[in-house]
């Protein structure tokens, strides 16, 4: 049957007939300004079940450009070539094929034919570019970080713009710039997948530098784009390549399950902000930013907890292995994170405050498991309080709080978790001397860390702390800042 049909591939100018069998994998209408009386030319994109792509245009005046659908299969046959020089060429073919008025068609059903036909580039090929190239390209990749995000005025519109980075997991990263409706259709994504990885596709996507390096970026007619779509076989084999199970892995894991923004974007654009008395008065279950200075670290709890290398939660002891219940999973060397619990105050009031692991690495630059080690290096007790912590004292630090419900509904006052914090000085600044006013929009912003739990083993001074899945009403409460013992740190 197949060899009734031509080969895209072998199409060429060397002689008249030619017949095909193709699915129109994308379709889209284009004004051609030479002839703009006309009306708009149908442009699509050409798939055979070899795989050959190729480029096709229907003039607007021809009556059969009506009959054509994005997705379908067709027979096509009697119709013209052309050199294809157009700026932004869908296809690597030569040619593009031209409709004219003896073209035939019949539409067909064909499931040999593939319903996307990706042609999907390696990293390395797109990173190597040095100039832009005139053909676009298929991308695939799972997102790991939101670089920027911003709006943008022309001629009185707003348009939207995202850039972010996309892995590979082969340990190549490329930057993708979306703009209007497909950064539109990026963030309503974002907001909908907080809580687990996104594959993301782009297909038709041109080459364009973005601060010196290149990377890829939509085309205002023949890109689209698809987002954990699970109907895309190369979706679920990615899915299926994220690593589980390793340490190793749990950087990657983060970054998937809760899309990490750039500091500036996460503490001066994408959260509301709130005083401490805002934050002890709110009624809500939100996430914040709020501006405030550690004064007191608290001694009688564990600066650290021991959680399962798969996720963060911590894990229980029994007989010399370590349990995680949330993934049913044994382990002999379980993870040191942090989990310290401080006093801040702000021009409004005081708080406390407990910061995990992703929070103070950013601060420290060192892990909890390798403060655990030096401590032990020093022949001295691990959970003893680290002169190291001291390097937080006395500093004004951007706070990311989560407001959950044990705070709004408990009748002492609680500790609230914080999830991320930002010490640069540059963006504390800019935080200051913007004006940026309190709202509910963009308020929530995934967390990167379960937080440890079982409130009752993590409050004694006991090695082996025990967390559970879950953030209990029992944590919260026992987390008063009522008959505390404090470390004080003296001003200088």
């Amino acid at each position: 049957m197949s060899g009734r049909f031509d080969k895209i591939t072998d199409i060429n100018p060397s002689k008249e007939q030619w017949k095909l069998k193709v699915r129109v994998i994308r379709l889209w209408k284009q004004r051609n300004f030479q002839q703009s009386h006309l009306g708009e030319n149908v442009e699509m994109v050409l798939l055979d079940e070899h795989g050959g792509r190729i480029q096709a245009t229907v003039r607007a005046s021809l009556r059969i450009k009506d009959s054509l659908k994005e997705g379908h299969v067709y027979i096509f046959s009697t119709f013209g070539l052309s050199l294809n020089v157009d700026p932004f060429r869908p296809t690597t073919h030569d040619y593009k094929i031209v409709f004219n008025p003896r073209t035939t068609l019949s539409l067909v059903h064909d499931s040999n034919i593939s319903k996307y036909g990706f042609s999907f580039v390696d990293y390395d090929k797109i990173l190597s570019q040095t100039k832009e190239n005139a053909f676009l390209v298929d991308a695939i990749g799972l997102l790991s970080i939101i670089i920027d995000r911003k709006e943008t005025t022309k001629d009185g519109k707003t348009l939207k713009m995202i850039t972010f980075e996309l892995d590979d997991l082969c340990g190549k990263k490329i930057k993708c710039t979306l703009w209007e409706e497909f950064a539109e259709e990026m963030i309503c994504s974002l907001e909908a997948n907080s809580n687990r990885p996104i594959i993301f596709v782009i297909q038709f996507a041109k080459m364009k530098f973005w601060k010196g390096e290149m990377g890829i970026s939509n085309t205002k007619f023949n890109s689209r784009i698809f987002i954990n779509n699970d109907e895309i076989p190369e979706i679920l084999a990615l899915k299926g390549r994220i690593p589980m199970g390793e340490e190793s892995s749990g950087q990657i894991l983060s970054h998937a399950s809760s899309i990490t923004y750039s500091l500036d974007e996460e503490f001066l654009v994408a959260s509301i902000r709130k005083t401490i008395i805002e934050i002890k008065d709110c009624q809500d279950v939100v996430t914040c930013v709020t501006l405030a200075e550690i004064t007191h670290i608290e001694s009688t709890r564990n600066w650290y907890y021991k959680s399962c290398t798969t996720c963060t939660t911590g894990v229980v002891s029994a007989f010399g292995i370590w349990y995680c219940r949330k993934c049913e999973k044994r382990l002999k060397n379980p993870r040191i994170r942090y989990c310290i619990q401080v006093r801040v105050v702000d021009e409004t009031d005081a708080a406390s405050l407990i910061l995990f692991d992703s929070a103070v690495l950013g601060c420290l630059k060192i892990s909890a498991s390798e403060l655990h080690d030096l401590q032990l290096k020093r022949g001295g007790d691990p959970e003893k309080y680290p002169e190291e912590l001291d390097v937080l004292k006395n500093r004004k630090i951007i706070f990311r709080v989560n407001i959950k419900k044990q705070n709004i509904n408990s009748f002492e006052e609680t500790a609230y978790h914080v999830g991320n914090m930002c010490c640069d000085d540059n963006i504390i600044l800019a935080f200051l001397n913007s004006n940026k006013p309190s709202g509910e929009e963009n308020s929530h912003i995934g967390d990167n860390e379960d937080p440890p739990n079982d409130a009752q083993s993590s409050l004694k001074r006991s090695f082996n702390c025990e967390f559970m899945e879950g953030e209990s009403d029992e944590l919260l409460q026992h987390s008063s800042t009522k008959m505390k013992k404090f470390i004080k740190i003296e001003k200088d």
